[in-house]
């Protein structure tokens, strides 16, 4: 997959499952995905006035709402690339209202 883009959320649920276990702070195996991709911008500790963008995608344990936010670059092993709206639309497209994992 030359674009982390073009994953379905079948394939990003599945990544995820290789890589989330148990709910650290209950225990519970029951995750909600949700569907869309935030983009994250933090400020650069180093660099004033520069910021990272980070693509991530919500986990939520569906029994105490403890929350993981996924960088997608990283769970997908690709190099991340800046999404332009039309992108993000593409995406949201393309998944399902929403999967529980």
């Amino acid at each position: 997959m030359s674009s982390n883009l073009n994953l379905s959320l079948v394939e990003i649920h599945s990544l995820i499952q290789q890589k989330v276990n148990n709910c650290n702070l209950c225990g519970s195996k029951r995750w909600d995905l949700s569907p869309d991709v935030y983009n994250l911008t933090l400020p650069s500790p180093f660099k004033s006035g520069q910021t990272k963008k980070i693509r991530c995608m919500i986990l939520t344990c569906e029994n105490c709402g403890n929350i993981h936010l996924l960088n997608i670059a990283v769970l997908t092993e690709t190099k991340e690339t800046e999404a332009t709206k039309g992108e993000q639309e593409s995406i949201k497209k393309n998944l399902q209202a929403r999967k529980t994992i």
